[in-house]
């Protein structure tokens, strides 16, 4: 499998149209992967050695990893990601950046923000840098999961709403069920209700949403609690119950509970003390170890309601001290003002009371020093995106300009060759040639007179195709808006001089008379290197440029038949990368594909003015 392959596999779950034997097996875990079917990538990963070198046992890794943070086992993602960065294809910028964005989400899930938010940052960098839209996408996908875990709600959700058209695009769908998913619940926390409601609605459509699994049951979980939140019950009751249908306590033992929970707290809300009773026998059958911190003190919590309403206040006191706890110990401070705030709506004996008072004032402060502390956090995790951001373009315009002098530099070394090589030498003849024919003497006959005239006519006419030649090279500066069509003309007519065996086609539609001067010298600058690179190393037979001016946008395409090459393993020439930096500066896009034996595209899109007809 070639690395164009694999990088598409490991990203977006591209099964190549052909692959060896060794690959089989990857390529179906990766599929499983993607459809949540973690039991069955481990099936296939199994058949395959793992942390060996090279690309497979790279590929194996990183599937190895995805496994596990599907899993949610972070021990088990840690190791991997070692093994990951162990290999020695993980120093090839390609796979450094997609072991950068799957380590980053190990982070992420580790709490670790910062170093999270960095190597997701390095890797969109890259995947920009060689215009990898799809996958830059996806890392931008994961800065907004940061934003959200962070507690930055607001900046998450904007981030979201930007991506939510981009991952309608063939190779993102699969991953647009989980981006919408993670967006509604950054409207639900965000309070924004009925937004959130009709997402959670439109994922349940979507694979691997649509089919009674544990994921499912999350979604359907989330948008239960929405309706409890906007005070539809019933609605609410309905849809936890068909949750349940979605999972086992084996597979999700917190989940299970949690959605019991909410059954119970309902049920006590309409005073069905039987049905509560049903669901607080359920949870109790589960093994409270089994449970997360947070599960186990919202079941304390709706057990205290519950008791309390049966006039066991004392007990329920207990219950309350018991989940306090255990909170405080985790740190759920939120979840602690919140029981506490709800202990005290029932909480009707003075000794009772004075004690959960007292626990509310304290839990109290520890939450104000805490939310100070959490905004300060997203404050400085917003400030340390910018800063990345300004880092990052800091050294996007150092490499533009870098490039530009490079060409510069080129440029003027060769106009210096040229003016030694060919037009010096010319100018050289010529002088030689006056000489002789002012000393009439050496002159013989008439014959001799006309092969020198000859000669000077032969000999000046190229020293004018050389000098028309570096002139143009030097400087595309005195090309207007009305002479482009005629200046791309006679850049072609050259080229079909020098390289006859060179078929160049060349189609230009629609007016340029109001392009600006920078985006007509950068038009002429793209088609004069696009040009140069397939004299020089394409090989080809056949090239043809298409330039149309539409009604918001020029588009340029350059194409040819000739050898081609991979993108990913080769390192771009200063021509490439000259072509990259000069649409850049004109605020434009460009897009280059390529293959070894199927030739080379470069797509251009330059904006047109504003108000332009």
């Amino acid at each position: 499998m070639n690395y164009r392959s694999a990088a598409d596999l490991l990203l977006y779950a591209v099964s190549p149209s052909s692959a060896s034997e060794p690959w089989k097996p990857l390529i179906r875990a990766v599929e499983s992967i993607r459809r949540r079917e973690f039991t069955h990538a481990q099936e296939c990963l199994s058949q395959l050695a793992a942390g060996q070198p090279g690309l497979l046992g790279f590929a194996v890794s990183v599937s190895w990893l995805r496994v596990a943070l599907g899993r949610g086992d972070i021990v088990e993602g840690v190791r991997w990601a070692e093994a990951i960065r162990s290999n020695p294809i993980a120093s090839e910028p390609l796979f450094g950046a997609i072991a950068d964005l799957r380590i980053g989400i190990l982070h992420r899930l580790r709490s670790d923000f910062d170093l999270a938010l960095h190597m997701v940052l390095s890797a969109r960098s890259y995947f920009s840098e060689i215009g990898w839209t799809h996958a830059k996408a996806l890392c931008d996908a994961e800065v907004a999961n940061v934003m959200l875990v962070r507690g930055d709600v607001s900046a998450a959700s904007a981030a979201f709403m930007k991506l939510k058209d981009a991952f309608q695009e063939e190779p993102l769908l699969p991953f647009r069920s989980s981006i919408l998913a993670n967006m509604a619940a950054a409207m639900q926390r965000a309070d924004r209700l009925d937004e959130a409601r009709g997402i959670y609605t439109e994922v349940l459509q979507l694979a691997p949403f649509n089919a009674a699994n544990a994921d499912r049951g999350t979604i359907l979980q989330n948008l239960a609690l929405n309706h409890k939140l906007s005070g539809r019950y019933r609605e609410a009751e309905s849809i936890f119950n068909e949750a349940l249908t979605c999972l086992t306590v084996q597979e999700a033992p917190s989940q299970y509970v949690r959605i019991h929970n909410s059954l119970a707290d309902l049920a006590m809300r309409r005073e069905d003390r039987g049905a509560a009773a049903v669901h607080f026998e359920a949870i109790a059958n589960v093994a409270p170890d089994s449970l997360v911190p947070l599960v186990h003190v919202e079941v304390l919590s709706t057990r205290a309601w519950s008791l309390a309403n049966s006039g066991n206040y004392d007990q329920a006191v207990e219950t309350v001290l018991e989940a306090l706890t255990l909170a405080t110990s985790k740190g759920l401070i939120d979840e602690s003002h919140s029981l506490l705030n709800d202990a005290l709506q029932w909480a009707s004996q003075s000794g009772h009371r004075r004690l959960l008072l007292e626990e509310y004032r304290r839990v109290q402060d520890v939450r104000v020093k805490k939310a100070a502390e959490s905004m300060n956090a997203i404050v400085e995790l917003r400030t340390q995106l910018e800063q990345e951001r300004a880092r990052r373009e800091v050294e996007r315009q150092q490499e533009l300009s870098r490039v530009i002098v490079e060409t510069q530099t080129r440029t003027m070394n060769e106009i210096s060759r040229e003016l030694h090589d060919s037009l010096g030498q010319d100018m050289t003849v010529l002088q030689k040639l006056a000489e002789r024919m002012l000393d009439g003497q050496m002159i013989s006959d008439e014959q001799e007179w006309s092969r020198m005239a000859s000669t000077v006519h032969e000999v000046a006419q190229r020293a004018a195709r050389d000098t028309r030649r570096i002139a143009h090279l030097m400087s595309g500066s005195g090309i207007s808006a009305e002479g482009l069509a005629d200046a791309i003309s006679m850049l072609r007519s050259e080229m079909a001089h020098a390289m006859p065996s060179l078929d160049i086609d060349v189609s230009i539609s629609g007016s340029f008379a109001d392009m600006t001067f920078d985006k007509v010298r950068a038009v002429y600058r793209i088609i004069q290197t696009s040009m140069q690179n397939v004299a020089r190393h394409s090989e080809a037979s056949s090239c043809c440029i298409n330039l149309i001016a539409h009604e918001d946008h020029y588009h340029l395409s350059v194409e040819d038949n000739g050898i081609g090459f991979d993108p990913v393993t080769i390192k771009q020439g200063i021509g490439l990368r000259e072509i990259k930096a000069r649409v850049e500066l004109v605020g434009g896009q460009v897009r280059i594909e390529s293959m070894p034996s199927r030739g080379t595209y470069i797509e251009v899109t330059i904006p047109r003015e504003q108000g332009a007809v």
